[in-house]
């Protein structure tokens, strides 16, 4: 971590695999490794950290990956390193902003602002008000790109 910050290295993480491989890192890594594994937090401290979902291996739906970052933990409720939590905005901006500025776009893309696309969704549940366990239930109920509708359910 104190190299990444040193030499501003940024990290591109996908928390998916936190929910994914949990009970197997459990089994196979030594509690000193699992202390530094999925460490969102600590990396999001030390240096610019986007989120990502992998898919296809992890699926499209970016609150699985969300809820990971927030809770640290899998559907069964298995907990890894309750300091590595992030808050939510903190994720949220991982997954847009953050991973927009990797790609040299955070010009145009990563938040609502004037000048930007106009790249947005409208969910289906309020995840600021929802049970952080529950976040990966949201869907999304409509896309908007480029300032236009793609997708309404």
């Amino acid at each position: 971590l104190e190299k990444l910050k040193n030499h501003q290295v940024m990290a591109a993480v996908q928390p998916i695999f936190l929910v994914e491989d949990l009970r197997l890192a459990k089994s196979h890594l030594s509690e000193s490794l699992l202390k530094t594994s999925y460490a969102f937090q600590s990396l999001n401290q030390a240096t610019l950290t986007s989120f990502g979902s992998d898919a296809p291996y992890g699926g499209l739906n970016p609150f699985i990956g969300l809820q990971a970052a927030v809770t640290q933990s899998n559907f069964e409720g298995e907990i890894l390193n309750p300091e590595e939590r992030m808050t939510l905005v903190d994720a949220i901006n991982a997954y847009t902003y953050n991973s927009a500025y990797l790609t040299f776009e955070e010009k145009k893309k990563g938040k609502i602002a004037l000048g930007y696309y106009g790249d947005f969704v409208v969910l289906t549940k309020d995840i600021f008000a929802l049970p952080e366990n529950e976040i990966q239930t949201t869907e999304a109920k409509m896309t908007v790109a480029g300032g236009k509708i793609v997708y309404n359910r």
